[in-house]
């Protein structure tokens, strides 16, 4: 059995896992384009986390932060991670240029 999970609206999607790491991760956040920077990726985070906490989880939670289309560079994007209380796992891999 996955411990995949998948949370979905119609404005973006979230996967989520809790498998064997010491900590669940948040990856693949997306926000439909026409919908971004209304407040939906953090509602969707926040739905995420949620429904973590409800699996029993009460720890730490990290996230990877990619942005695949550029939309949000690297920066603004670790800090909103961070701002909403995530461990950003890959907050050194930066884009080539952007610094933190």
């Amino acid at each position: 059995m996955s411990n995949e999970m998948f949370v979905h609206t119609h404005y973006g999607y979230c996967y989520y896992s809790m498998t064997n790491k010491p900590f669940p991760i948040i990856y693949n956040l997306y926000v439909e384009p026409k919908y971004r920077r209304q407040g939906k990726g953090k509602h969707l985070i926040m739905m995420t986390i949620g429904e973590i906490k409800r699996n029993g989880y009460m720890g730490k939670i990290s996230i990877e932060a990619k942005s695949k289309d550029q939309s949000i560079n690297m920066k603004s994007l670790i800090h909103f991670y961070e701002y909403m209380g995530l461990e950003v796992i890959n907050k050194n891999e930066v884009a080539e240029g952007e610094t933190l």
